[in-house]
């Protein structure tokens, strides 16, 4: 007996549409600029410091606030972005996170037990790291430097083993491997550190870190329409306040970042004044970050769509994976 799971919404359909969710809109408040967040009817207005409107929005076309610096949250803002499902995500002025507040689908319990029992990870690691090491070599195709030959025999080697891997452990080997390469290939051009995960020993890791936290910000923002758990991956362990499935979405999305910061460089849009030494690590001055800010961001946002289908094709696949087929996002 096939059994029908189904997404219920306070409002509208089950799931948001492709064209609902293309509509709406990211706002970006600047603290620094002195922007004021406020609600008028059914509309959000961005206000300047004088009072004076900026922007204005319906709220029915808004996905997400994103915050940059401090900003005070009244009671009755927080009804408005529940009642309208608006995440808003608090960042501090060197794009790290502080606070996160998910408006989205609440109750999917028939979602939550196929994640909670599920029993294809192997699977489902093995076609997310595929898709990972393709829009790698995607990226370094793009530069179209004979030189890098090598480099891609190399990446197709640890791409063909990947369906072979018996273990997470030992797709997560071909993975590193993989990326290794992948990113000396890439920053073939730039002095650097090598990528070294949330150490900001160089202004290129600073800048994938800003890159892969905005990109993250916006998959969490995506996903939460659907009602998954998002501390319930699969290739991705689970660890305490660990938000392990958006660990795992976010993977094969990682190359648009990359190719985003090469192309900064390429341009020379990265000026070292901009940057300062903290503890041993990078962090962008006060006045320089808005301009970074607008470079990375709208690069990710170009790909919102693609971002929402991904997610949508993966909701209906592990409901069903042995009968569907995994969508893969290229770049």
């Amino acid at each position: 007996m096939k059994t029908v799971f189904i997404i219920k919404f306070a409002k509208g359909p089950a799931l948001i549409s492709r064209e609902d969710y293309i509509n709406k809109k990211i706002i970006i408040i600047n603290s620094v600029d002195g922007d004021k967040l406020s609600f008028k009817n059914d509309n959000i207005l961005i206000k300047d410091e004088n009072d004076i409107i900026k922007m204005q929005y319906t709220c029915y076309r808004v996905l997400a606030i994103f915050v940059i610096g401090p900003f005070s949250l009244t009671s009755g803002l927080a009804e408005r972005l529940r009642k309208y499902k608006i995440s808003i995500i608090f960042f501090k002025y060197s794009f790290r996170p502080y606070l996160t507040i998910l408006n989205g689908v609440d109750g999917n319990t028939e979602l939550r037990r196929i994640q909670y029992s599920f029993e294809n990870s192997l699977l489902v690691a093995q076609k997310i790291i595929e898709n990972k090491i393709k829009n790698q070599i995607i990226t370094i195709k793009k530069k179209r430097d004979i030189n890098d030959n090598s480099a891609l025999n190399l990446m197709y080697g640890y791409l063909v083993n990947i369906p072979n891997c018996q273990s997470i452990q030992e797709i997560m080997g071909y993975e590193g491997n993989a990326s290794r390469i992948y990113f000396k290939t890439i920053f073939d051009q730039v002095e650097w550190h090598g990528r070294i995960p949330r150490v900001k020993m160089d202004v290129t890791n600073f800048l994938l870190d800003v890159g892969y936290t905005l990109l993250f910000s916006l998959i969490e923002a995506t996903a939460t329409l659907f009602g998954f758990d998002l501390y319930v991956g699969n290739l991705h362990q689970e660890f305490y306040q660990r938000k392990s499935l958006i660990c795992d979405l976010i993977e094969p999305f990682r190359p648009i970042v990359d190719y985003t910061i090469r192309k900064i460089h390429n341009l020379g849009a990265i000026k070292p004044d901009d940057f300062e030494k903290y503890h041993g690590m990078y962090r962008l001055k006060y006045n320089a970050s808005k301009n970074y800010q607008f470079l990375i961001l709208n690069e990710i946002i170009k790909y919102r769509e693609e971002i929402y289908l991904y997610i949508r094709k993966y909701y209906l696949w592990i409901k069903d994976v042995e009968r569907r087929k995994y969508f893969e996002f290229l770049i």
